[in-house]
């Protein structure tokens, strides 16, 4: 199930009741598009208002990685683990991951490594460098297509995680030649490439088989070229195409011919991306491309009707986070989609 994020500086968690679209894999509800607000935050038992990331299990529960720990959502009521109340090693979480197939939660935290929580049984096994991560600061996680995972590290790189045997694969600065910077999020194709999203050198694309890589770059003199060069989130969408989501707009890449189409705000049109930095993508049940800006909201893009030949062309509609009237809102956890309120900034979630 994929969760969709927006990004309002420290305002907490946000639910929007569906009323048409399936979004977490739910039904449409209506004919009418329409959306409510909830706002989720502290006072509800959230560990912190600062959200990096979301995660939705194989039982629909919500988790949210924050910064002052991990808490559990079941539609009624919030749950928190911390440092002090659980083998988490620190409270300030990066990133998690649902791994739905093994009942496993992977928990990524800023300088104290990996954690792999059984859901059932809410134990944790700690990964650090003292047991195989290549650095203890990871700011991604990605399912892998062979059923591993895929861990960023904001210094070094990407590693590949094996659980059949427990093994960690690096793919990093040291081992993998035009590699470098620091680095958010990495994404498998279902060709053998993996999308790695740099802070401050754009998009590579390494190639897993013969472990070379390609760079990506903004060229201010080449309007095909990538948007920006601080590349937060890459997602590929159900008809395999690769979004990113850069500082300075959204993309999409073609692979063919090695260019991107971008996608960016427009202050004289009302359909244009509402903001250029692009914190995280998703994608709902009837295809619908979910688009969450820093301190702009929630863009929507409907992919069966934009042919993308001209970015102009695209579409986007808006959706605002407005407080619910008193006593309104949604508390149905079956009919909702989350959405975390924090921004990714260039140092702010590792060491």
């Amino acid at each position: 199930m994929n969760v969709y994020v927006t990004n309002l500086l420290r305002q907490g968690l946000h639910l929007i009741a569906c009323c048409t679209i399936g979004l977490l894999g739910l039904q449409p509800l209506g004919a009418q598009t329409h959306y409510v607000f909830r706002r989720l935050n502290v006072a509800d038992g959230l560990a912190s208002n600062y959200v990096n990331k979301l995660a939705q299990d194989r039982t629909g529960c919500i988790w949210a990685a924050t910064e002052g720990g991990l808490s559990r959502f079941d539609g009624s009521r919030m749950q928190t683990f911390t440092a002090a109340n659980s083998d988490l090693p620190s409270d300030e979480i990066n990133t998690v991951l649902a791994d739905i197939l093994r009942g496993t939660l992977w928990i990524g935290t800023k300088r104290n490594g990996c954690v792999v929580m059984d859901e059932a049984r809410q134990t944790m096994t700690l990964f650090t460098t003292d047991n195989g991560l290549v650095t203890n600061d990871v700011t991604g996680l990605s399912h892998a297509a062979d059923g591993g995972v895929w861990l960023t590290h904001y210094h070094l790189g990407v590693e590949h995680y094996r659980p059949e045997n427990g093994t960690f694969t690096p793919y990093i600065t040291e081992n993998i030649e035009g590699l470098k910077g620091t680095f958010w999020c990495a994404v498998e194709d279902k060709n053998g490439t993996l999308y790695v999203g740099s802070n401050e050198h754009g998009l590579y694309l390494i190639d897993l088989k013969s472990r070379t890589c390609r760079n990506f770059r903004h060229r201010p003199d080449e309007p095909s070229s990538l948007p920006g060069d601080q590349v937060k989130t890459v997602f590929i969408d159900r008809n395999d195409n690769v979004w990113v989501g850069t500082n300075r707009g959204l993309a999409l890449y073609h692979p063919q011919r090695g260019d991107f189409t971008r996608f960016l705000t427009d202050t004289f049109a009302d359909n244009s991306l509402l903001g250029n930095q692009v914190n995280d993508i998703g994608q709902s049940t009837d295809g619908t491309l979910w688009v969450c800006t820093h301190m702009g909201g929630v863009s929507t893009l409907n992919l069966n009707n934009n042919t993308f030949r001209k970015p102009e062309e695209a579409a986007h509609r808006q959706h605002l986070p407005q407080r619910p009237a008193p006593g309104k809102g949604a508390d149905d956890s079956c009919r909702h989609a989350f959405l975390s309120c924090r921004p990714r900034h260039a140092r702010g979630r590792s060491g």
